[in-house]
């Protein structure tokens, strides 16, 4: 082999050993709560996964504040470098990090679940409210007994405007 060659050859090598230690580097996410993995360095960019607290990742390359990395699972995504420690946190964080997250997920699906009893009480008055302005164009158009027809067009319009404060009261929670 000539000299030159054995020169490149040797830096070759070097350059190749030098970005597999560069890419094996690992490191752990923050033991106070899970994280995201993004499909690009943006928070406007597709989730694609989530590490829980002290879950150990490769670091594969950095652009900016954030990190490509890949989990032992073989997920890789982007993540902000700031959500990374270079020193696994202790058992104690990871747990209550971990608890947090347990927390949150309930009070989330807690949340969900008002919603949607909410939205279904939006809607009964709703329909409510349309019965009842169908019955009081009904009664102006066919006025029979006058007297009658007043007491019922006040109460209806009571009852309407009583259903409309409840769900306007409902929407602002």
């Amino acid at each position: 082999m000539k000299p030159k060659s054995i020169i490149l050859a040797a830096c070759l090598v070097a350059g190749a050993v030098f970005a597999a230690g560069a890419a094996a580097e690992t490191r752990y996410t923050r033991g106070d709560c899970s994280f995201s993995l993004w499909a690009a360095p943006s928070w406007k960019s597709k989730r694609v996964g989530g590490l829980l607290p002290g879950h150990p990742v490769s670091v594969l390359r950095q652009k900016g504040a954030w990190v490509r990395v890949q989990a032992r699972t073989g997920l890789k995504g982007w993540i902000p470098g700031s959500f990374l420690a270079s020193t696994r946190p202790t058992p104690a964080a990871c747990r209550s990090g971990q608890a947090r997250v347990k927390r949150l997920l309930r009070q989330s699906a807690q949340l969900k679940r008002a919603m949607a009893a909410r939205g279904r009480a939006i809607g009964r008055l709703d329909d409510k409210v349309r019965e009842l302005q169908l019955g009081h164009r009904r009664l102006v158009a066919n006025p029979s007994n006058t007297r009658f027809l007043l007491m019922t067009l006040k109460k209806q319009q009571q009852i309407i405007d009583r259903l409309r404060a409840e769900i306007l009261a409902l929407k602002n929670r």
